[in-house]
C-alpha cells in the first residue's frame, strides 16, 4: 500500500523532475522551488509548478525519498523520455546517499 502511495507521488512530480531537482526538493522551501521552476521550467503552468514543488517537498518531509529513489531505479528507463540520462543521474544520487535498490 505504501509503495502505491509513493508511486502516485512520484508520478505527480514526474520521474525526470524528481531526479533533476532531487537536491533542491531536499534543501529548498516550497516557495523557493516554485521560484526555481518559474526560472527554469517556462512551459509548465503555474498550477503545475506549485503541485510539483509541493508534492516533491512532501516526499522529503515524510522521509520517503530513499524508497522513492529505489522505486525509480527499478523502473524500465527505455520507456521514459530522456531515460538514460535520468537513470545515470538517479544512480549517481543513489551512490551519493548510499541507497541500494533493495529496501533497507
Amino acid at each position: 500500500m505504501e509503495k502505491e502511495r509513493i508511486n502516485r507521488l512520484i508520478q505527480s512530480v514526474g520521474i525526470n523532475t524528481f531526479i533533476r531537482y532531487f537536491d533542491d526538493f531536499q534543501k529548498k522551501t516550497t516557495k523557493e522551488l516554485v521560484g526555481l521552476f518559474n526560472d527554469k521550467e517556462k512551459n509548465w503552468t503555474p498550477a503545475s509548478k506549485a503541485m510539483k514543488a509541493s508534492i516533491g517537498k512532501r516526499i522529503f518531509e515524510e522521509g520517503l525519498e530513499k524508497e522513492a529513489l529505489r522505486i525509480i531505479l527499478r523502473r524500465d528507463f527505455e520507456i521514459i523520455p530522456g531515460g538514460n540520462t535520468t537513470k545515470d543521474m538517479a544512480e549517481k544520487i543513489a551512490l551519493q546517499y548510499n541507497i541500494t535498490e533493495e529496501h533497507e
